[in-house]
């Protein structure tokens, strides 16, 4: 049963990967971060689960102490880190909006560890009966594979206890729990990307965006005044395409704080332009507004690549 425990092992860390994987991307990180609460909470119980596989792989793997007390201290590591795996399962489905419930083999695992661990001199099931039961692990029986636990009650009562199985069950339980969670968000995602797959970033922009900035850079430094107005309506249409181009990349949560600067600066020295060919009144030479010409023509350039990196992104994942 050991090898079946480490594949299943392994199964399971392979859906905690995937998790993490979709965690990373845009969508999923502009959501979950701008509740910082929901991000931590996924975020450690992402980590625990992880460290709960490596505990239960440890354990199996491990060769096994002679020593008394390192039993105890073994079996006790190993019935809390199951239920510390359970609760992060839980709450890392709370934090998707996945309804959650042990179901009754994970319920069978937290009754065993409170008998065990837990609550082992007096353990009050409470209402509605009250039954108080007195629960003793027996030192003689304490293996790697597991103990005879003894409970006195109403009668006195002995139940083998096979860790194996406990594990075994516990990880084909928790893995159905995570590949929910996996499916819901592969099916977010996929929404993400159908929407975005053909509605292209790129395409806010006009496919002869260098014959628009010829045209605006007429409007500054031809002779001929005519070249103004139809400058100034060609900038116009650039401004409008910036707009719509920062909207639609907030729409895709890819946006950085940086990116936001940039847009911030680039729409700042457009409208700067838009003042000086729309001829209104401001302290804007010539000289200026060539460079800031320069400066719209070359930087969308990296605008239009970002533009189309986002679009691959959606295209190819």
């Amino acid at each position: 049963m050991s090898q079946q425990i480490i594949h299943k092992i392994e199964e399971m860390s392979r859906l905690e990967k995937a998790v993490r994987k979709y965690i990373q991307r845009a969508p999923f990180q502009k959501e979950l971060m701008s509740k910082s609460n929901n991000w931590h909470q996924v975020c450690c119980s992402l980590d625990a689960i992880g460290d709960t596989l490596i505990a239960v792989n440890s354990y199996i793997e491990s060769d096994y102490t002679e020593d008394i007390g390192l039993k105890y201290i073994l079996a006790y590591g190993l019935l809390q880190a199951l239920i510390v795996q359970q609760d992060a399962i839980s709450h890392l489905s709370e934090a998707f909006s996945i309804e959650y419930s042990h179901g009754d083999e994970l319920e069978k695992v937290r009754r065993i560890r409170n008998a065990a661990i837990g609550h082992p001199t007096k353990q009050d099931r409470g209402k509605p009966k009250g039954h108080v039961f007195y629960n003793y692990i027996s030192r003689d029986t304490l293996s790697q594979r597991g103990f005879t636990l003894l409970r006195n009650g109403d009668k006195v009562e002995f139940y083998d206890i096979d860790l194996y199985e406990i594990i075994h069950c516990q990880l084909d339980e928790v893995k159905k729990k995570c590949e929910i969670i996996v499916d819901k968000l592969k099916e977010v995602y996929k929404s993400y990307k159908d929407k975005y797959e053909t509605d292209l970033l790129v395409d806010i922009f006009d496919r002869n965006m260098a014959d628009q900035f010829k045209k605006i850079g007429l409007g500054i430094h031809s002779p001929d005044p005519s070249n103004i107005p139809l400058a100034h309506g060609v900038l116009k249409g650039v401004q409008e395409a910036y707009s719509k181009f920062e909207k639609a990349f907030k729409e895709r949560a890819y946006m950085e704080p940086e990116d936001q600067v940039k847009l911030d600066e680039y729409k700042y020295v457009l409208a700067e332009l838009e003042i000086y060919l729309g001829e209104k009144k401001k302290n804007i030479t010539k000289g200026d507004a060539m460079k800031h010409w320069f400066y719209i023509r070359e930087k969308h350039k990296e605008f239009e690549q970002e533009a189309r990196n986002i679009d691959d992104h959606y295209a190819t994942e």
